[in-house]
């Protein structure tokens, strides 16, 4: 992988986590004690956002991954336990350490009488034994760590991926396409996360490439029409227009024209000037931390905002700005803090990756 695409991956994978954050900043919920469920003005960004722009992240992010594992993948015993093993420290490990570390958080907030008002879900001091290895393993409180669960399960079957990605080539992508558009399922794992995985392998065993190309000019049209086209299906979807099988094709189509945007716009925005200032941007290298600390953190930063301001059209969509912007200076530094201090916990907590100074 040439240092261009290295870079891309690394910048992108911030960028990402910065539109995961601001997807669970999402404030507009029958389900929250905020509960503003009428969209209207102002808030109408709220669902651009949160059901538009950031929900390409996801697929990405499985993209990168699947492209990362399969690179000089073969089906030997030998490389197969040795990429294996690997993502026992970089996936295992912190998923087990942090779905552990937040269940004991919660234990300990709920403990206190006063602090019970404020959970919505079941209470952890209330499970039983089951439940808890439950809570731990498969249904993780903090719950972005779907992703890394569904990731290690993509990773065990990876020798079966393989051989349908070199053998079924296009027609597996083709079947895999029509699971995610139709929304059936065929596996443990989401559909969105087997494709990306599956297109990110097929493009890294097809030796497809991905360096920066003159397509780059073509980034911002691409983006305009994404953006313009997440406005008319918002629009339509508040207003009742769309059943619920036209959004789910307007949506799916929303983020693939998502992904090829910002992938084009990072190259027609990105030169090679550009790139040498990214590379001594420390903050690139806190990417997974943003993902594992950010919640409960955005959570507590919501429901304080709420008591304070109240629940309106105007505190709600501040809060959704202001939550996440503080979550990400909070966590950033959390990170940078203990990294520093701490370099083998960090170490340990983050699966083994490596800040550079």
């Amino acid at each position: 992988m040439n240092l261009h695409l290295s870079l891309k991956f690394k910048v992108l994978s911030f960028v990402l986590i910065i539109f995961v954050i601001f997807l669970h900043s999402y404030n507009l919920t029958e389900h929250s004690p905020e509960a503003l469920v009428k969209v209207t003005g102002i808030n109408f960004l709220q669902e651009v956002i949160s059901f538009g722009i950031t929900r390409v992240a996801v697929p990405i992010f499985f993209f990168i991954s699947g492209y990362f594992f399969f690179t000089n993948f073969k089906l030997k015993t030998g490389v197969i336990k040795e990429k294996l093993l690997k993502r026992i420290s970089t996936l295992l490990i912190p998923y087990v350490l942090w779905s552990i570390l937040i269940f004991i958080f919660y234990f300990l907030l709920q403990s206190l009488p006063p602090m019970v008002k404020y959970f919505n879900r079941e209470l952890v001091t209330n499970l039983s034994i089951d439940e808890i290895f439950r809570r731990i393993l498969l249904d993780p409180i903090p719950y972005q760590l779907w992703f890394v669960r569904d990731l290690m399960l993509l990773v065990i079957i990876s020798p079966l991926i393989y051989s349908l990605i070199k053998y079924g080539k296009v027609l597996f992508l083709s079947i895999l396409i029509i699971a995610w558009m139709q929304l059936f399922s065929l596996v443990v794992v989401s559909n969105e996360a087997l494709l990306f995985f599956c297109v990110g392998g097929y493009f890294q065993l097809n030796n497809t490439p991905l360096e920066k190309n003159n397509s780059a000019k073509y980034g911002v049209l691409i983006t305009l029409l994404w953006i313009f086209s997440l406005i008319i299906r918002v629009h339509l979807m508040n207003n009742g227009q769309l059943n619920l099988l036209e959004n789910t094709y307007f949506y799916k189509i929303n983020i693939l024209l998502g992904i090829v945007a910002i992938w084009l716009l990072y190259d027609g925005l990105i030169g090679e000037k550009e790139s040498t200032k990214l590379r001594k941007l420390k903050p690139l290298n806190y990417s997974f931390s943003l993902y594992l600390l950010h919640e409960p953190i955005l959570t507590i930063f919501k429901k304080i905002f709420f008591k304070v301001f109240g629940a309106s059209d105007n505190s709600s969509i501040m809060i959704f700005f202001l939550a996440p912007i503080l979550t990400i200076a909070v966590s950033l530094l959390i990170a940078d803090r203990v990294s520093r201090f701490f370099p083998r916990v960090y170490k340990v907590l983050t699966g083994n990756r490596i800040i550079n100074s």
